[in-house]
């Protein structure tokens, strides 16, 4: 039975929580004021979909499941995402593969369309439609379509989430929900017939580096580090981090180091107990000594003060 939801967020921790559901994702935010998001989820037979909207710039860590193939692509020409560098351009589908890592940020809001299915389901399909299946879907890969076979999965997407919006207490009828997904199907088949256009990050040496550099900022999140550590650490030259960093995450690896750590702060801050935490304590754990500092860089990048946070203990989360 198809089953949907569609969720609000003021905290990204509900926004990624959610996204878990397909892939392992790890959101940092890079822009400043108040998060706001929305996520439109929808589980039909062989498809999944997703709708969403965030407000801020924000970097995400995602890891694919190993049976799962994601088709994504940007609803609003602002919207579009950096997936290893690469801007994705209007009229493009991204593909991320099984199993594939990648960061991809966003500069400024965004709004965008999401769609997982399958790897043998994709093979199949493709296998009945076409004849053969689907060529060069591994690794992350941007394609163009023409605008036809654009046209008609964006229309079938958004039909699908304004259907499950709009009544999200009625279950449509089975075989409207059916022709629904076999034309999506046809639809996303046909968009992938003919050869990628792009493979983001073709350096396979670079894309490992920045997993490892992924990996190193979780195990260095609450002990100090130099740049020259991290890159004995990691085996790598600084100039060669540096450059990578720039082009994957538009920073140094030190400041987004801070940034992840700062996403840390707020996330033990709202789920702490007020009467038995204290912020400077909490901001301490994660690097933080100079309370003045720590303070009007969280106010500026979260639109409130830690005080605030910590007092309020919200999930987030309203439906």
């Amino acid at each position: 039975m198809p089953s949907s939801s569609t969720s609000i967020f003021s905290d990204p921790d509900g926004f990624e929580a959610t996204l878990r559901r397909w892939m392992d994702v790890d959101l940092t935010i890079t822009g400043e004021g108040q998060y706001r998001s929305r996520l439109t989820q929808i589980a039909l037979r062989h498809l999944y979909l997703a709708a969403g909207h965030e407000s801020v710039s924000r970097i995400a860590f995602m890891s694919m499941r190993l049976d799962l193939v994601l088709l994504w692509w940007p609803t609003r020409d602002h919207a579009s995402q950096i997936w290893r560098g690469s801007t994705t351009l209007p009229g493009e589908i991204v593909t991320l593969s099984p199993g594939e890592s990648v960061h991809a940020r966003t500069v400024g809001a965004s709004r965008w369309a999401g769609l997982w299915i399958s790897t043998t389901d994709l093979a199949s399909y493709s296998q009945a439609l076409t004849g053969k299946p689907i060529e060069g879907v591994g690794g992350i890969r941007s394609w163009r379509p023409d605008r036809a076979a654009l046209h008609t999965l964006t229309a079938l997407h958004a039909a699908a989430v304004k259907l499950f919006e709009t009544r999200p207490r009625e279950v449509p009828a089975a075989s409207a929900i059916r022709g629904l997904e076999q034309q999506l199907i046809h639809a996303l088949v046909e968009c992938l017939s003919g050869p990628a256009t792009r493979i983001h990050g073709a350096g396979k040496q670079r894309a490992n580096m920045m997993v490892r550099f992924e990996a190193a900022c979780v195990a260095h999140a609450q002990t100090k580090i130099t740049l020259f550590e991290l890159c004995a650490v990691l085996d790598v030259a600084e100039r060669s981090l540096r450059t990578c960093c720039r082009q994957y995450l538009g920073m140094g690896p030190m400041r987004y180091l801070r940034v992840r750590r700062m996403k840390l702060v707020r996330h033990a801050l709202r789920t702490a107990h007020p009467a038995e935490s204290k912020v400077a304590d909490l901001a301490a754990r994660y690097g933080f000594t100079s309370m003045p500092r720590f303070t009007a860089v969280y106010r500026r990048m979260f639109g409130e003060l830690p005080a605030a946070t910590l007092q309020r203990r919200d999930t987030g989360l309203t439906m």
